[in-house]
């Protein structure tokens, strides 16, 4: 099944461009911002075993995990 976060997907996606720092934080090197994350759900409905399957750079891949470990079920 589809899992849907906690709040919905509106509030989710707020909680992702007020958390993840920007790529020109990050890096300004990097020219592109796609990156793809996979993970499994607990139960307790938090993301574990994140992975970053497309990054843009190491600490872009750190950042992109960080959010999603740090957010809401």
């Amino acid at each position: 099944s589809n899992a849907i976060p906690e709040n919905g997907w509106d509030t989710f996606y707020k909680y992702v461009t007020d958390s993840l720092k920007t790529i020109a934080e990050i890096d300004r090197s990097v020219s592109s911002t796609e990156i793809s994350i996979s993970f499994d759900i607990d139960d307790k409905g938090k993301p574990i075993n994140i992975t970053a399957e497309k990054s843009l750079c190491e600490k872009c891949r750190e950042e992109a995990i960080r959010v999603f470990k740090d957010g809401p079920a």
